[in-house]
């Protein structure tokens, strides 16, 4: 017992040693808990061992991302990815801040519930990018749940690109500057089908934060990771030192990256270089080695290394050898690794070797397995069939082949034109033979021609240990295979070995030679002369020659062969001109034309003979260089403001450059805005819209970058056509960019990248008809090594232009000349900086690329590649000089203030207009009054006058408004209008103060008066009478069947204000008990006798009324207060409030299930039932004068139905215009008549139908969007019309165009569109229901003649008398009506007398004898009701018309 009590002291006293001897390392740990970002400054001077991760796969699952704890640099590359059953909770506390480094790339692919990178990684700050995925260094894709990047630390990519793509809800990638961050990809982010940005909130802290400065607009955009993390950017002084800068924004030291704690060395976040016992440092000390070229190990260190440089399942064991330097995980160029010690290298006698086992080339893929090999431990056949570019793939795997043990042998590869693709092979051992005595086969090859060009081979071929087979090769001849004799070393052989008649059976082989010479070179033309063959052979049959055919192609490195980039597949780089035979001449000549200037080229002449022939002839291969020309234009020109002086210009070299380019010119013109361009427009009317400084820039044109490798994308397009054979497919990554191929390139790598064959997964043979058996490719580290190497390789173009002495480094030079224009020559750049610009102001630029004149017949320069670009605005610039505004105090006794003032002196672009803001100095709690003022008003008078101005301390300001936005308000200037009038008389004061008095007792005695009547009197029956000219006599309102029990409704809730009161949800009793849901309708207990009325009188209208289609009545409760109209309840509300709410971004449904828009089936629906209950008031002779979206109700079954004619009036008060003083109008929905005329008949309610289409295709915008109301009123009545909205069927817009006619007789009838509009809805209920289809021929047959009158009928004039034998040709004819009881006036009155035509004229119908004027039950089963009048009024919103010699019972 005492042992282990002693033990246990001795373990707690060890470790109190230890936290006393490391006081730094517990402190730091303290710290680093508080503070993870802490952690991650003081990482650079801690244990770098300890926290290196080697590369990290999380897959599948949550729990895997323990692979990250603890970790500060993973040394590799991190991927997530595949996490589908995971939600935003998993990640709420999971963080991991020590994480500041990544070596290799970062890629997120599909990782449910994943919203921001912010929490799990604070403190990334470099992704360096020594491996990429696809050349990216960053990859976000296909992230459901992802709404920011959130890599708030993150300032530096050194290596690649960055690609953020179908991410459906990521915001704030727009307000990230990608280029600052990954300055090597500037130009290749790919970043698309992210969350649009006018539907992100993308806005940036209120703090300062940096703002962009390559946009093309003039406004800046702020610079942000999310609302509340502005982007790092450093200052303009540490980013001209290429330094990174602290978070105090003070520059670090030059070997820091990604930030720093302090201005040392050792107080880095990570290291430009490499890191050595906790300090940056340029490069490694003796003794050590570079590793990842991040940092630096000792010898024995560098030999324990596990990393395997790969994501993979399986991988091949690496070695790693401390070697020159640096510890690798291969020997270098000339070294071998050492057989007895893996970790260590010893230098090659000549080329290293590299043993591979036997093998069968029958595929490219077979034939990649050898690349390198330049020993084969056995024997190697060649048996291909087919592929695309056979010869370039066989020479990029089998040329560095030197020796085989066994045998080789070619046979039936029919794409084989010539075996020099084994350039360095030089024995061929025979140590394993073919038949038991052939060390060389080569049998049944259709197409060779070719054994190898012997005069390039370096050593000479030996066979040894067996001999040479050669039968069946159609095109070899006989003689080519004696060159082997001669050429090398091999045993003798007979007609059973090598067959005299089976080689060389199809072509002619007796080939003798023939010179041919250049005679003149031009830039896209050469000329090439040689013997005549028919004259040097003139014992020959001159019919065998057919002519000749010259072959040439491009050859900058002079080292072609006649067999080089040609197989038989059809893959030749060989171009062809053919020239035909003639025995007049004793030469040939001929021109090569289309050839590219300042270019070398490979030609040779052969002579074309029949099959037959026993002799041709052949040139050596000669070489020539065509004359440089003119080069063509710059490409990728672009230029963008820094400043409000400063622009920068930057562009790539021609794609032609046709010989050298010694330099650029670059001019510049500075373009003025014209004044008399922005008279045109009245900038107070309409004011300027700032545009959003950054459009989505996820979309980028890529095809200038694709510049170089467009002709070999386009030549091997041609030859995929021109191929022979099937031909495997060779992939290569091209460049990314918006491309379909390249984004199907991007996904298939992601594929076979991500998704892992399962080892544990038990093995099957069972195959699938018509499926590979492998449908998941495994990865090897071979192939992940190859994708993604940890060496950085050099961007190699097909055809690359030569450029003497062109780098891209900024080059600034100095200002413009005075007059605004510039030009410069650039040496030794592709950048150019030009400040001292004027602010504001935009500049062509125009570049060219030169070439030296002296070495150039045509014109030096190519022709101008050509940008725009404006400078940023200056602040301040567009201010109003306060001291120079002047206030004319002449005329301040009248009221009447001129004031004036100087426009700003250097203003941004052209002054627009100003704004004047007047207030009264006691009136502070009132908004100050603002005038607009164009600057073509302003140049008038240089000021502006006020009028009309009551005494008062007034305040002043300016403000001016040029093309760049509004300027700062001056400050406040004061002044005072006098009162002239003097003093009030002591007789008038009392005189007010008696009238006041009397006044308040006037006002005490109405008051109790009505306090009286409502208490006392509320249960005496009420008597209304309402006029609508007050000099006539009233009308009464006499309770009928309709009148219910107040006690027998029940208000439950509110629904909205209606045009006379309130509108609630309520209950009403019937008479069998039954409790039925209804719409109950009030008057304001303050309401006057007259509106009352006009509430019951439209009620009354309702009461004719019995239609599926149209709100019905249920009741009125006219006894007591308040009066009360129940209707019909429509559980959705008016048709435009429910439109909206479809609506998906309405933002009454955020945070509710997603809603859609409603189908065009049920929009045709809605249609057909508003025109169905038009119908039925159009039959009904009834005029709407009211039908819009707001005026139609929608029931919880969807029904549409016309509504109850004044309920929305002032719910929707912004939809009338008061005309002249008149009352309320809809003119967005009013026909052209009406504005003009104000006629209304049943063809005006057509016009405003089609207003109605229009806005349930819109989801109710507001018509003529854009148009003021007066404007509206013009734009109709000149005859303008609404375009077709976005999406709208042709046939809908077709409906509302007819509707929209300007002669109303032209226009459908509302029956006429109903029969429009049938086929397309759903006709079952719309059948059982509708007045089209039940009562719509009984209400026409229900019409009475003029002469059968009765008491009903309306009274005639003796002009209406003598027009009963008047012809009415349509049920649907212009209908005249009174105007509205509430918005009449004696103008409207005048206009109903004598501003009428014949076609449509409108008449009041007067009473002397004070009759009443009744109303008897209508053609259908609706109930009617007595309204009595005496007066010119009718029945209330002039809703009962007259038409002469025809009237119909209501």
């Amino acid at each position: 017992m005492g042992q282990k009590l002693w033990l246990k002291f001795t373990c707690i006293w060890l470790w109190c040693c230890m936290i006393q001897c490391h006081p730094d390392t517990s402190r730091m740990t303290f710290h680093q808990s508080l503070n993870p970002s802490l952690g991650s400054i003081a990482a650079v001077s801690s244990s770098y061992e300890d926290e290196v991760c080697l590369d990290i796969d999380i897959r599948n699952s949550v729990s895997m991302f323990n692979k990250l704890r603890n970790c500060s640099v993973v040394e590799g590359s991190v991927q997530i990815l595949l996490i589908d059953n995971a939600e935003s909770k998993d990640f709420e506390n999971m963080t991991f801040p020590k994480l500041r480094e990544i070596t290799g790339y970062l890629l997120l692919y599909r990782v449910q519930g994943l919203q921001s990178l912010s929490k799990l990684f604070p403190n990334l700050a470099v992704i360096r990018g020594d491996v990429l995925f696809h050349n990216y260094a960053l990859v976000i894709y296909e992230l459901r749940a992802i709404l920011d990047v959130g890599l708030i630390n993150l300032t530096t990519i050194l290596r690649g690109s960055v690609r953020i793509e179908k991410n459906p809800h990521l915001c704030y990638v727009e307000t990230i500057d990608w280029d600052i961050i990954a300055k090597a990809g500037r130009g290749g982010h790919f970043i698309k089908d992210n969350k649009a940005y006018a539907q992100c909130p993308n806005t940036c802290p209120d703090t300062d934060c940096p703002k962009t400065s390559n946009s093309k607009s003039h406004m800046q955009q702020k610079l942000c990771w999310n609302s509340q993390v502005c982007q790092k950017v450093c200052n303009s002084n540490c980013l001209y030192q290429n330094l990174t800068c602290s978070t105090i924004d003070q520059c670090c030291h030059q070997e820091c990256l990604g930030g720093c704690s302090g201005h040392l060395s050792k107080q880095c976040i990570a290291c430009r270089h490499v890191v050595y016992n906790g300090t940056c440092v340029s490069h490694c000390p003796p003794g050590t080695y570079k590793y990842l070229d991040r940092r630096c190990i000792e010898a024995e260190k560098c030999k324990r290394i596990q990393n395997k440089l790969s994501i993979t399942l399986e991988t091949q064991e690496i070695y790693w050898k401390p070697v020159k330097g640096e510890c690798l995980p291969h020997c270098p160029v000339g070294y071998a690794e050492n057989e007895r010690n893996k970790h260590e290298c010893k230098p090659c006698r000549g080329q290293c070797p590299k043993i591979c086992a036997g093998a069968v080339v029958d595929s490219v893929g077979s034939a990649q397995k050898l690349k390198g090999c330049t020993q084969i431990y056995g024997s190697l056949e060649i048996q291909i069939q087919g592929g695309d570019n056979i010869i370039k793939e066989l020479e990029s795997s089998l040329s560095s082949i030197q020796e085989i043990k066994g045998y080789l042998k070619i046979a039936r590869s029919f794409p084989l034109v010539s075996l020099n693709f084994l350039r360095d092979l030089t024995v061929i051992h025979g140590e394993q033979l073919d038949k038991k005595e052939y060390a060389l086969l080569v049998l049944d090859n259709q197409n060779l021609q070719e054994l190898w060009n012997w005069e390039s081979r370096k050593t000479k071929l030996r066979i040894e240990g067996g001999k040479v087979f050669f039968h069946f090769n159609s095109k070899l001849c006989p003689n080519k295979i004696k060159e082997l004799q001669k050429y090398a070393e091999v045993k003798e052989w007979d007609e059973r070995d090598v067959s005299p008649s089976s080689n060389g059976d199809r072509v002619a082989c007796n080939v003798i030679d023939m010179n041919i010479t250049v005679w003149g070179v031009k830039p896209n033309v050469v000329g090439l002369s040689w013997k005549n063959f028919r004259k040097t052979h003139g014992d020959m049959d001159f019919r065998s020659l057919l002519g000749y055919v010259i072959y040439y192609r491009e050859a900058p490195d002079q080292n072609v062969t006649i067999f080089d980039g040609r197989d038989a597949c059809g893959a030749d780089e060989w171009k062809i001109d053919d020239v035909d035979a003639n025995d007049e001449d004793d030469s040939i000549i001929t021109l090569l034309p289309h050839l590219k200037p300042f270019t070398t080229y490979a030609a040779y002449m052969r002579t074309y003979t029949i099959a037959s022939a026993l002799v041709g002839a052949q040139s050596p291969i000669i070489y020539f260089t065509t004359k440089p020309s003119t080069p063509s234009s710059p490409v990728n020109v672009q230029a963008h403001a820094s400043s409000h002086n400063e622009i920068i210009i930057a562009w790539h070299g021609p794609k032609h450059p046709n010989g050298i380019i010694t330099h650029y010119v670059i001019d510049g013109i500075r373009e003025k805005d014209s004044s008399e361009f922005i008279s045109q427009r009245n900038y107070c009317n309409e004011p300027l819209v700032m545009s959003d400084l950054k459009k989505p820039n996820q979309e980028k044109n890529t095809e200038v970058n694709d510049l170089w490798t467009f002709e070999e994308k386009k030549k091997s397009k041609e030859d995929e056509s021109k191929n022979c054979c099937s031909c495997s497919k060779t992939k290569s990554i091209l460049s990314q960019g918006d491309d379909p191929e390249a984004q199907i390139q991007f996904e298939d790598f992601l594929h076979n990248k991500v998704y892992l064959k399962n080892p544990h997964a038990p093995k099957t043979t069972k195959n699938i008809t018509g499926l590979s058996t492998s449908s998941t490719r495994e990865v090897t580290s071979n192939e992940f090594s190859n994708e993604t190497s940890t060496f950085k390789p050099k961007r190699i173009s097909p055809a690359t232009p030569v450029i003497e002495n062109i780098t891209e480094a900024p080059t600034t030079l100095p200002p413009e000349p005075e007059d605004g224009s510039f030009h410069y020559e650039v040496h030794d750049a592709m950048f150019l900086a030009v400040k001292s610009l004027h602010h504001f102001t935009e500049y062509t630029i125009e570049v060219r690329a030169c070439q030296n004149k002296d070495e150039l017949d045509d014109e030096p320069c190519s022709s101008q590649s050509i940008t725009t670009v404006r400078t940023f605005p200056l602040g301040g610039a567009d201010d109003i000089d306060v001291s120079s505004i002047v206030i004319n105090n002449e005329n301040l006794t009248s009221g009447i203030l001129f004031v004036k003032w100087d426009e700003p002196k250097d203003y941004n672009g052209l002054i627009v207009n100003y704004h004047i803001e007047i207030r009264l100095a006691e009136a502070t709690e009132y908004k100050p009054l603002p005038v607009c003022i164009t600057q073509m008003e302003y140049q008038k008078r240089m000021g502006y006058s006020f009028y009309d101005l009551l005494p008062g301390n007034y305040s002043l300001r300016l403000r001016a408004t040029s093309l760049a936005g509004n300027g700062n308000w001056t400050s406040s200037v004061y002044f005072i209008i006098p009162d002239t009038r003097g003093g009030i008389r002591s007789e008038i004061l009392a005189f007010m103060v008696v009238a006041v008095i009397i006044v308040c007792i006037i006002i005490l005695g109405a008051a109790f008066y009505v306090y009286y009547r409502k208490k006392y009197l509320n249960d005496i029956p009420t008597m209304l009478y309402a006029s609508v000219n007050p000099e006539y006599m009233s009308t009464v309102y006499e309770p009928d069947e309709w009148e219910m029990p107040r006690e027998k409704i029940k208000l439950l809730q509110e629904l909205g204000q209606g045009s006379f009161g309130m509108v609630y949800k309520g209950e009403y009793e019937t008479g069998d008990k039954h409790v039925l849901k209804c719409a109950v309708k009030t008057v304001n207990e303050s309401a006057s006798l007259r509106e009352r009325i006009e509430f019951l009188q439209e009620a009354s209208v309702m009461k004719a009324f019995n239609c599926h289609h149209v709100v019905k009545l249920l009741g009125v409760v006219s006894k007591g207060h308040p009066t009360l109209v129940i209707m019909e309840l429509m559980g959705k509300g008016d048709l435009k409030a429910y439109l909206r709410s479809r609506r998906p971004d309405n933002e009454d449904n955020i945070g509710k299930p997603p809603v859609s828009p409603p189908t065009l089936s049920e929009i045709l629906q809605m249609a057909v039932e508003i025109a169905d209950g038009m119908a039925y008031l159009a039959a009904k002779k009834f005029v709407h004068r009211d039908l819009a979206a707001r005026n139609c109700m929608v029931s919880d079954d969807l029904t549409v139905k016309i509504g109850d004619f004044g309920m929305t009036r002032d719910i929707y008060e912004t939809d009338y215009y008061r005309k002249g003083g008149k009352g309320l109008l809809p003119v967005r929905w009013m026909a052209p008549e009406c504005l003009k005329d104000g006629l209304f008949s049943s063809q005006s309610d057509i016009w405003s139908y089609g207003v109605v289409l229009w806005e349930m295709a819109t989801l109710a915008s507001q018509p003529y969007q854009g148009l003021a109301n007066e404007q509206v009123l013009h734009f109709v009545i000149s005859g303008g019309k609404m375009s077709k909205p976005e999406n709208c069927p042709a046939k809908l817009y077709a409906i509302m165009e007819l509707c929209w006619a300007k002669n109303p007789k032209a226009r459908p009838t509302f029956t006429e569109l109903i029969d429009m509009l049938l086929p397309d809805v759903n006709q079952n209920h719309f059948r059982e229901v509708s007045f089209y289809f039940t009562q719509r021929q009984e209400t026409s047959t229900k019409e009475t003649d003029c002469d059968s009158a009765t008491a009903s009928t309306p009274m005639r004039t003796q002009w209406m008398d003598s027009q009963n034998s008047r012809e009415d040709s349509d049920a649907e004819s212009e209908i005249a009506f009174f105007p509205p009881t509430r918005s009449i006036t004696q103008t409207d009155y005048t206009r109903g007398k004598n501003s009428l035509d014949g076609n449509a004229r409108a008449y009041s119908v007067h009473s002397n004898d004070g009759g009443k004027m009744s109303v008897n039950n209508s053609s259908d089963d609706s109930k009617g009701s007595k309204v009595s009048s005496t007066s010119n009024g009718s029945v209330p919103n002039g809703l009962i018309p007259f038409v002469p010699c025809r009237t119909t019972t209501c």
